[in-house]
């Protein structure tokens, strides 16, 4: 690792990092704050059920403080942002600074590609480490603004934040594998942007169509259920899954990141 490209990585990036990090904050918060109307308009709700099985209504009660407070994990916003979040650096440091001639110049220096890489990576894991317990702590903080803290325990939720921290790192191997073969930081954002919205289509097929649930396995996306977690129905050959698919899915991707990279003949 290199302590230099570290800190080089969070001066570019902690603006942005700190931002995203307000996203499940802001979530949290406004479901603490409309939680005790929300749960009163229950008949009301009842009648979108059908849309709120893209949370997994049918698995856990959406307006309990365990199903409210999941939203956290599962928003659209927060999809989105495990997705952006783990992009920002290699799309910044592999195709931005090719375009532009530096990460030639970086690479003349003692810091070679092997070291590159895994700075990058865990400067990307701290990232979603970071998200993550976010996450976990806009979850407990929204409950206790609507007086449900005690419905809520904060260990039940800590398996979620580390299922999510791994979809974040799956996302950031994926980022990384496109931005080493782009050209420039526009092809990079193009590729990966496309990639993103074919992934978070085939998650959002997977919750609603039940037929059609097989397509969750193609994306990391598909292994946050945290209704099926939170509700206990899902099986222990499922929860492994969930735990250990998206490290694995983000390790094939750094491998064949350092794959290409060692191939190129230049930056």
């Amino acid at each position: 690792m290199s302590p230099v490209l570290l800190r080089f990585l969070w001066r570019r990036h902690r603006t942005g990092s700190l931002l995203f990090g307000l996203a499940p904050l802001m979530v949290g918060l406004i479901i603490g704050l409309i939680y005790p109307t929300y749960a009163q308009e229950r008949a009301l709700v009842e009648v979108f059920k059908h849309s709120l099985r893209f949370f997994g209504h049918e698995q856990l009660d959406m307006f309990s403080p365990r199903g409210s407070f999941s939203l956290v994990f599962q928003d659209p916003l927060i999809l989105l942002c495990y997705a952006i979040l783990p992009a920002l650096a290699p799309i910044a440091l592999y195709a931005g600074d090719r375009a532009r001639g530096a990460l030639d110049l970086v690479l003349a220096t003692p810091l070679d590609r092997a070291v590159l890489l895994r700075s990058l990576a865990l400067f990307q894991f701290l990232q979603g480490l970071w998200f993550a317990l976010m996450a976990l702590a806009s979850a407990w903080l929204g409950a206790l603004v609507a007086g449900e803290a005690g419905g809520l325990p904060f260990g039940t939720f800590l398996p979620l934040a580390l299922v999510a921290a791994g979809v974040t790192a799956a996302f950031g191997g994926l980022a990384a594998l496109i931005s080493v073969r782009a050209p420039s930081r526009a092809a990079a954002g193009t590729a990966y942007g496309s990639l993103v919205f074919v992934l978070m289509a085939l998650d959002t097929t997977a919750r609603m169509w039940k037929g059609g649930s097989f397509l969750g396995w193609l994306t990391p996306l598909g292994y946050l259920r945290p209704a099926l977690l939170l509700s206990g129905e899902a099986s222990w050959p499922l929860r492994v899954a969930y735990f250990v698919v998206p490290p694995i899915m983000a390790l094939l991707s750094w491998w064949a990141t350092v794959v290409v990279h060692r191939r190129r003949a230049s930056a």
